[in-house]
């Protein structure tokens, strides 16, 4: 994995970690993402997140990054 990789893959695990963090949880409890219920500036955050790492091919299997991926998110 190439130091760029590894940086996409930090920033999408760091994302998801302050997320589960204000939501007082140390890991996801395997509930999809929409269910934790974002608010319009943290979804907002991890669109702008997303469309800066783009879609690199490497990372197609990282947990951390595939987690910030939703079809219905739910904004409160």
């Amino acid at each position: 994995m190439s130091q760029s990789d590894l940086i996409t893959t930090f920033k999408c695990t760091s994302w998801l970690n302050k997320f589960l963090n204000r939501r007082g949880l140390k890991q996801p409890d395997h509930r999809p993402l929409y269910e934790y219920h974002a608010t319009k500036e943290e979804y907002d955050e991890l669109k702008r997140l997303l469309r800066a790492v783009g879609q690199q091919e490497m990372l197609k299997r990282d947990q951390g990054y595939a987690a910030c991926f939703t079809e219905s998110p739910r904004i409160i």
